[in-house]
């Protein structure tokens, strides 16, 4: 699988494809937005963005479900 990079930041392989949303706060602390498609499921991370880059927040999305559950 080869992966695809371009300026705007996206990611593509034959399974996924993704990219960076740009910076949001979440709980008041600056953190990288991650989204990422895949077949049944879509899913976003958080990523504190500081010398400390933790999970600050994870959501998967199964969208061949109905009503496209959420775990968050």
């Amino acid at each position: 699988t080869s992966i695809k990079t371009s300026n705007t930041k996206r990611v593509q392989t034959e399974h996924y494809l993704g990219g960076d949303i740009g910076t949001k706060l979440v709980d008041g602390v600056k953190c990288h937005h991650l989204s990422f498609e895949s077949t049944g499921a879509d899913w976003q991370i958080w990523i504190q963005a500081d010398a400390n880059p933790v999970p600050r927040r994870f959501v998967i999305t199964y969208v061949t479900l109905p009503e496209k559950p959420e775990l968050l």
